[in-house]
């Protein structure tokens, strides 16, 4: 699977608070996510209206 699939099924099943908390603690665990930051609100932003 790719990335976005992946992070799309993530969005699925935590929804999009449950989804951005653990981004958030990904990021604070592992700084070079940060770079991958705007790839994933990009993410949240296209899918979130299709889950509502």
């Amino acid at each position: 699977m790719q990335t976005a699939e992946i992070e799309a099924l993530l969005i699925l099943l935590w929804g999009q608070w449950g989804y951005q908390r653990l981004i958030i603690n990904v990021i604070n665990h592992q700084p070079g996510v940060v770079l991958r930051r705007r790839h994933v609100i990009q993410t949240l932003v296209h899918v979130g209206p299709v889950v509502g």
